[in-house]
């Protein structure tokens, strides 16, 4: 099998699983999910799906839900696929002021912190009385 371009990518493989369940719970054929969508190649969404071509951004949340999947995790997937050096966790994760307090401190994303700050910052917050461990004076 040809490996493509956009192969293995989150949008192909949702797309894929996608056409594959409707095909077996829903009795939905490709040619049908296609014409629902106003293909006229329904095949174009078998190539979408083995990442031939890439999910179209204006159409993901039409082929979603036509397809049966979460719309807005496939758009994501898909605004991914065309975009895939975009931080997207900046966009789409929820916002929290606290983290961009700990970013601040370090002088630096938390993603880039070492692994004995992950493991320290990992038992403060799994502590269930940090203050007595970590602000007392042994």
């Amino acid at each position: 099998m040809t490996k493509h371009r956009y192969t293995g990518t989150a949008a192909a493989l949702m797309l894929a699983e996608g056409l594959r369940i409707a095909s077996q719970e829903r009795s939905l054929s490709l040619r049908e999910i296609g014409r629902r969508l106003g293909y006229r190649q329904p095949v174009v969404l078998s190539h979408m799906a083995s990442g031939r071509v890439p999910i179209p951004i204006d159409r993901a949340i039409e082929i979603a839900e036509q397809v049966g999947i979460t719309p807005d995790k496939f758009l994501e997937a898909a605004l991914c696929q065309h975009h895939p050096n975009v931080e997207w966790g900046l966009i789409t994760a929820e916002y929290d002021p606290f983290v961009l307090v700990l970013q601040k401190t370090a002088d630096k994303p938390l993603q880039s912190l070492s692994a004995g700050h992950r493991q320290v910052l990992q038992e403060v917050v799994a502590d269930s009385k940090p203050e007595e461990r970590w602000l007392s004076i042994p």
